[in-house]
């Protein structure tokens, strides 16, 4: 059994520094420790693959399983699984050309960083209360990972584009019945509109002060927290769902500005790099009010 530190080392270091065989090698990964991962890991290794996939460009398809809603964690566990071994098949019988653009592309930049992950030695010298916060960061982070995730697996309306390289273009063709042409965006594709245009001066008010105040919020917490990396970015994102969970007006004003005005005004009305992943973080509010 690893720990999820120990598991994040061994998903993505040391991975060939071509795409294509770096994309193999994190489904075998997955594959060959599956049985013995706790359900928060299978979750961190299904957002880090889809990251994986949208940093190098590479189209793909989800299980129809997916879609449906009422999941346990084994049923979600399950379909990530399906998930691995449906990209691991779809990449194996692409046709030749497409192959061989994957064995031309380099790791990015980003994913090389991350091929020196080492063991935080740190954690022995600290304090109780230093070990106490970063337990509840690693709690925000695993129900942040939770949220995102289940919110996916419940709203099959994220269709994937087609991909166009060099005048090619590569469908999201399924590769059995069991499968659709779409892309799990992971909280970071287009969503769906919810209200109609805002020609309302009280809405375009409304919109203007809910997103002056969540800009806020996020560039408070950028300004104290690290986001170099997508697992700090979702830390951030944690702590400003929690700050506005503690806010009941301003999370009633979030809502009501969401249902009135839709999520593609209220990302545009805030300048801010994390808006998207703080969205797909609360979408579910929507629904529970």
């Amino acid at each position: 059994w690893m720990t999820d530190e120990e598991f994040t080392r061994y998903f993505v270091q040391n991975l060939p520094d071509k795409v294509d065989k770096a994309v193999i090698e994190l489904c075998d990964r997955f594959l060959e420790k599956r049985r013995s991962l706790s359900y928060e890991q299978h979750l961190i290794a299904f957002a880090s693959f889809e990251q994986f996939l949208r940093d190098h460009t590479i189209p793909y398809s989800i299980p129809r399983s997916f879609e449906y809603s009422g999941l346990s964690n084994y049923q979600r566990e399950e379909a990530i699984v399906e998930f691995f071994r449906t990209i691991k098949q779809t990449i194996q019988l692409l046709p030749w050309s497409e192959q061989s653009k994957l064995r031309k592309q380099s790791l990015s930049s980003t994913w090389k960083q991350r091929q020196n992950l080492q063991p935080n030695k740190e954690l022995n010298s600290l304090s109780q209360d230093a070990c106490l916060r970063l337990i509840q960061e690693k709690d925000n982070l695993i129900n942040l990972l939770i949220r995102q995730v289940e919110t996916a697996l419940q709203r099959p309306s994220f269709y994937a584009e087609n991909y166009h390289n060099e005048g090619n273009t590569m469908s999201e063709q399924p590769i059995n019945n069991d499968l659709r042409g779409a892309k799990f965006g992971g909280g970071f594709a287009n969503r769906d509109q919810y209200g109609g245009t805002l020609n309302d001066y009280s809405k375009d008010h409304n919109l203007t002060e809910a997103a002056a105040e969540i800009q806020q919020l996020l560039e408070q917490l950028s300004q104290t927290n690290p986001t170099s990396s997508n697992a700090e970015k979702m830390a951030v994102v944690a702590k400003a769902v929690d700050q506005i969970e503690d806010k009941p007006t301003l999370k009633q004003r979030m809502i009501n500005v969401l249902k009135t005005g839709g999520t593609e005004a209220f990302k545009e009305a805030v300048d801010h790099p994390l808006v998207n992943v703080l969205l797909a973080a609360i979408e579910g509010w929507q629904e529970g009010s």
